[in-house]
This record gives C-alpha cells, structure tokens and sequence, in this order.
C-alpha cells in the first residue's frame, strides 16, 4: 500500500468515526464521581427529656440523659448517594450527586416539592465531607 492511499484511509476513517458521535456529545465532559462505594457521617448529641414519672413512693418526676444521633450519606460509582440516619425514622432520602473540583453537589428527592440541592466542601484527599467524617478508611 502506497503512503498516499494509507492517509487516504486514516482520513476517511477519522471521518467516519467523527460522524458517528455528535459535537455536543463529544463537547460535553463526563460528570465525575467517585470510583467505589464511599461512605461519610456526622453525629450529634442531644437531651431526652421523660416528664411526669413516678416513683413507688407515688412522688413525680423528670429524667434527662444523652443521645447520640448519626447520619451515614453513601455515594455509589453510579452516582446515587443515600441517606440513613437515626433522625430519618426509618425513611431515608435518595438523590444523585457530582463532583466538582473540590465540592460535591447533591440533589435530594424531596416528596413535599422540588429536590433539595446544597454543595458540599471535600477535604484534602476526601477524608472529610463538610462537617462529615470518611468511614472505613
């Protein structure tokens, strides 16, 4: 094969190729994520108050001690994230995330309206997630 028929066949493949993707497609970056199953959680601690208890010598009264609530937001390769915690009753909340540089968008499907969208920072080397600490590493 002649050097000149060889780039005659690079271009028209070059073509071809080109032609089956769109500029925009091609134009648009791939939104980033995190490339396995990463796990962030935030705790806090709060009074219970009991009221109105009685003793056995028929006397009232109150009590008070700490609880410890947590909240674990996972993000998957695929881009979901999920919400689990103690507050959530059970419930849960589901959304998509991305990141961007060194801030993670999240949108929250919300039941009552539209998603709950926020950023959060991501700490140097993703250790942390705004006020949120990285599990199991």
């Amino acid at each position: 094969m002649s050097p000149r028929a060889g780039l005659v066949l690079v271009l028209l493949a070059a073509t071809v190729a080109g032609s089956l993707v769109t500029p925009d497609a091609a134009a648009q970056p791939r939104p980033r994520r995190f490339a396995s199953v990463v796990s962030y959680q935030s705790c806090s601690t709060s009074w219970a108050f009991a009221c109105g208890k009685t003793d056995a010598g028929g006397r009232r009264y109150g009590t008070a001690h700490e609880q410890r609530h947590c909240q674990t937001y996972t993000f998957r390769p695929d881009g979901t994230v999920s919400v689990a915690g103690d507050l959530l009753l059970g419930l849960g909340q589901a959304g998509t995330y991305r990141l961007f540089g060194d801030r993670v968008r999240l949108e929250l499907q919300n039941e009552e309206g539209p998603p709950d969208v926020f950023e959060l920072p991501l700490g140097k080397g993703g250790a942390t997630l705004g006020g949120m600490k990285r599990l199991g590493s």
